[in-house]
C-alpha cells in the first residue's frame, strides 16, 4: 500500500534501450517508463482452465468451494519480464461471473485507493508470489480466497457483519486481466508494461473431501491480552487468519501470527488491519482486528494433521513522538541510563500545534557510536507480548481439538491474569 511512484518531468531523458526477447521488442526510456509493443499474432485458444495468448500461459490450477468460501489459484506462466526488472504480481484485476452476474474479487492494489482496498479486503484475500525468473520470462502463482460473508469486523456485541454475496453456482466464469503495470528497471527506474488483454477461464467446482475453512471463533486470555481467532483458511500455497487482538494500550502494535503443521514452522509476512475500519485511526482502540498472510505450502490430499495457528507475538510499538507521553520518555530514561549507561533527554515540542515528546542522546559509552546509542533508546520504546496463543484445529470436522476454551472477556479492563495459552515448550 505504498504510495503511487510519480515520475519527475524533469528528470526525463532520451536514452533508449532495444532489446529483442523471442519476438517482443522493448523501448525503454530510462525513468520515464518502457513501451512495450507485441509482434506476435494475438489468437486465443481456449480450454476450460487454460488459456493461451501470444505465450503467455494462464491456468487455474486448483479450486475450492464450501458453505463458507471459493478459493482458486491462478498460474501465469511466460510473463514477458526483463531480467533486470523487478514486478510484484502482473495480474490487475479479476471477476467472477456468475448466475449472469458479475462480482469484483481483485484489483491491482497499486491501482485503487485505500477505500477500495479495504472494501475489497472485507471479501476476499490474495497472495502473488514468483516461481521462476529466467530469461526474460517468469512465472507467477496467485491465489485468491473469496468469503461469503466478512468475519473480520466484529462489533461491540463480538458478533460479525453479515453481507453474503449470492450463492455460487457449480461454475462460474473468472475473467483475469493482465493489464498495464509499473514494474522497477535497475535501482532507480521505473519501467510501464503494456496490457496483454483479457483472460476467460471457466471453474467447475467438483466436491474436495478437505474441508479447509475454520471459523468458529475462538478466544484466549493471556496476561493482559485477549486474542480472538475468527477464522483461519487454507489454500494450497498460503493460509489466511483473521484475529482480533484486545491490548488496553493506544499505541501502534505489531502482530505476528505462527502456524505448525506436521513440525513445520511458518510466520506471518504481512498483515492488514481490518478493524477499526480504514480511514479511522486503530490508535485509538483497545480492540483491532487483522488479516494475516502465512505463505504455507501443502501437498493435496495430504492428511491436515497436528495443524496449530494463532497469534505469535505483538509489539507494542511507542516510537511515534505524538503519541509518547512525558513519563514513557522519563520511564525510558531510567531504565536505560541503569542499563546501557545511557544518558537522553525528555523535551516537549508542537506539530500542527499538536503536543510531542521525544528524547536527545546526551552522552554514552565510548565504545559505542551515536546512532548505536539512538538505536537502543529507540528499542526501549517498544514492549513485546510473547505468546504463543495457538489453537489446533481438526479440519475435517471443523472443529478445536486443543486447548480447552476458555471464558470470553468483554471489555479490556476485564483482562485478568491468567497463564498464557498453550505455550510453546
Amino acid at each position: 500500500m505504498d504510495d503511487k511512484n510519480q515520475m519527475s518531468a524533469a528528470l526525463k531523458k532520451t536514452l533508449y534501450i532495444s532489446k529483442i526477447l523471442n519476438g517482443l521488442l522493448i523501448v525503454c526510456f530510462v525513468v520515464t517508463g518502457c513501451n512495450y509493443q507485441w509482434v506476435k499474432d494475438l489468437s486465443v485458444e481456449r480450454t476450460s482452465t487454460s488459456v493461451n495468448n501470444a505465450n503467455v500461459d494462464l491456468e487455474i490450477t486448483w479450486a475450492y468451494r464450501d458453505e463458507g468460501r471459493l478459493g482458486i489459484e491462478i498460474l501465469v506462466k511466460n510473463y514477458p519480464l526483463a531480467q533486470e526488472a523487478t514486478l510484484q504480481c502482473p495480474i490487475t484485476r479479476i471477476d467472477l461471473e456468475n448466475g449472469g452476474k458479475s462480482y469484483l474479487l481483485y484489483k491491482n492494489p497499486d491501482q485503487i485507493s485505500l477505500d477500495e482496498l479495504y472494501k475489497i479486503k472485507s471479501h476476499n484475500n490474495w497472495y502473488c508470489a514468483i516461481k521462476r525468473h529466467q530469461g526474460g520470462f517468469t512465472d507467477y502463482l496467485f491465489s485468491l480466497t473469496h468469503f461469503n460473508e466478512d468475519r473480520s469486523l466484529p462489533d461491540g456485541t463480538n458478533y460479525f457483519q453479515n453481507d453474503p454475496l449470492p450463492e455460487l453456482f457449480d461454475s462460474s466464469d473468472i475473467l483475469i486481466e493482465l493489464g498495464q503495470v509499473n514494474a522497477l528497471f535497475g535501482p532507480q527506474s521505473m519501467v510501464t508494461l503494456p496490457s496483454l488483454g483479457s483472460f476467460t477461464l471457466n471453474v467447475k467446482y467438483a466436491e474436495i473431501k478437505e474441508k479447509l475453512t475454520w471459523q468458529n471463533s475462538q478466544k484466549f486470555i493471556g496476561d493482559s491480552i485477549v486474542i480472538q481467532v475468527n477464522r483461519v483458511a487454507l489454500n494450497p500455497s498460503v493460509t489466511w487468519l483473521n484475529a482480533c487482538i484486545m491490548i488496553p494500550d493506544n499505541h501502534n502494535w505489531i502482530p505476528q501470527a505462527k502456524l505448525e503443521s506436521n513440525g513445520y514452522l511458518a510466520y506471518s509476512t504481512d498483515y492488514l488491519p481490518i478493524y477499526p475500519a480504514y480511514p479511522s485511526t486503530s490508535f485509538v482502540s483497545d480492540q483491532r482486528c487483522f488479516i494475516f498472510t502465512i505463505p504455507y505450502s501443502y501437498s493435496i490430499g495430504s492428511p491436515l494433521s497436528d495443524f496449530q495457528i494463532g497469534i505469535n507475538q505483538v509489539i507494542i510499538d511507542n516510537t511515534n513522538p505524538g503519541q509518547v507521553e512525558m513519563k514513557d520518555c522519563e520511564a525510558v530514561s531510567r531504565e536505560i541510563r541503569e542499563l546501557k549507561s545511557i544518558q537522553i533527554y525528555c523535551w516537549k515540542y508542537e506539530t500542527n500545534g499538536q503536543p510531542q515528546h521525544w528524547f536527545q542522546v546526551v552522552s554514552y559509552p565510548d565504545n559505542m557510536t551515536y546512532q548505536e546509542a539512538y538505536d537502543m533508546v529507540e528499542t526501549a520504546f517498544t514492549t513485546t507480548i510473547v505468546g504463543p496463543w495457538m489453537l489446533s484445529i481438526d479440519f475435517q470436522s471443523a472443529t478445536i481439538t486443543s486447548p480447552t476454551p476458555y471464558p470470553p472477556v468483554e471489555k479490556p479492563e476485564e483482562l485478568i491474569d491468567v497463564i498464557q495459552s498453550t505455550p510453546s515448550p
